[in-house]
């Protein structure tokens, strides 16, 4: 007999919620109702005759997803107290079978208890993000929210979109924006948040004076971890990357953290055959290399990882050296980029400033910090 204080009525059923650990009474338990053909080796196969017997007393066996999945689902509002209501509140099967019952649920406009809560941290912490964005918007729009599992959605929306390219919706950046903004100390926040967020700005055509304010903390923490990445650049308007970074072409490699993967370049038009260099991996499974191309200059790369004993290619391309240096801020290897442009331009006015200008930088270096002897 099931007292549930949902009905507060004794009722005289079995709800079957796991089939497999069902199966493992004695089969001299079951016995059949209504169907003669039907032996006990085959029960419990769901259905509103049969019964299970024990103790003198005979109770309807009933197993609520079965019966929704195959569309017989209307004995069951005869029960007592409504097996639905137990089950929205109860059940726990897989995330798909879940998923069903919650957006049936929702169809029918019928109380779903803690369901969306439920089903979101299972989805969560089995890693079956299938249903993840719907699930979460159902919670977030029809029950009070927990802080915890909120924080815990928006780090796995940062994991896919930094680590793996996943971009979520908008609405992911803007929790993240108040979130970072709100939050105080910058250190203090998970560093996932920001580096998703800058990741982010950076594919964006103008920041707000709000956004680039926030921008320039945010890098001056990445630089001071010693991190570097392909992106980067696109942010040199707004903050004041150092000379290593501006002067220097980045590949960015995203693989796994316990396998360093081997990278072969070579530049043209000098270099003739791959060789190999070695890539620094900078946040987990993010490897980068960096290296300074002049004008006319093309690196050629490839990157490959082993596999089963055998190097395999996992990507390759090509990067040369901008034909305007981006976020010039008067550093040597822009300054002598610029200089060689306008030379194979033939731009002898343009070339004569920027020698001019880039002797007139080299004297002034030679008089804020003259060598030591």
């Amino acid at each position: 007999k099931d007292t549930s204080d949902y009905a507060n009525i004794p009722v005289d059923y079995i709800i079957i919620l796991d089939r497999t650990r069902t199966m493992s009474l004695s089969g001299t338990t079951w016995e059949q109702g209504g169907y003669p053909d039907i032996v006990n080796e085959n029960s419990p196969c769901i259905n509103p005759n049969h019964y299970y017997y024990k103790g003198g007393l005979s109770l309807s066996l009933v197993d609520y997803y079965t019966g929704f999945e195959r569309g017989s689902g209307i004995w069951f509002d005869n029960l007592p107290g409504g097996a639905g209501s137990w089950i929205r509140r109860h059940y726990n099967g897989s995330g798909q079978q879940m998923y069903r019952l919650l957006t049936q649920a929702v169809k029918d406009r019928v109380e779903t208890y803690d369901l969306e809560e439920r089903l979101l941290a299972q989805l969560l912490f089995t890693g079956c993000y299938k249903h993840l964005d719907t699930v979460f918007d159902l919670y977030a729009s029809r029950k009070e929210t927990g802080e915890l599992i909120v924080k815990a959605y928006f780090t796995v929306k940062c994991v896919g979109y930094f680590l793996q390219d996943q971009v979520p919706s908008d609405k992911v950046f803007a929790y993240l924006e108040g979130a970072v903004k709100g939050g105080g100390e910058l250190r203090k926040i998970p560093e996932i948040y920001l580096l998703a967020l800058a990741k982010y700005y950076s594919g964006l055509p103008k920041l707000t004076d709000g956004q680039q304010s926030l921008t320039r903390r945010m890098m001056d923490l990445f630089l001071s971890r010693g991190m570097v990445f392909a992106w980067f650049k696109k942010l040199a308007a707004y903050t004041d990357l150092p000379g290593d970074i501006l002067d220097k072409e980045i590949i960015e490699y995203h693989g796994a953290p316990d396998r360093v993967p081997v990278l072969r370049v070579r530049v043209l038009p000098d270099e003739e055959d791959f060789h190999e260099e070695e890539m620094r991996m900078v946040y987990k499974g993010i490897y980068v290399k960096q290296k300074v191309l002049f004008e006319g200059e093309i690196m050629e790369y490839e990157i490959y990882e082993e596999e089963n004993g055998a190097l395999e290619k996992k990507a390759n391309g090509e990067l040369s050296c901008p034909e305007v240096p981006a976020g010039d801020k008067g550093n040597r290897f822009s300054a002598l980029n610029a200089m060689s442009l306008y030379l194979g331009m033939k731009d002898d006015e343009r070339l004569k400033d920027s020698m001019l200008k880039y002797a007139a930088d080299d004297r002034i270096v030679e008089k804020l910090f003259p060598l030591m002897e």
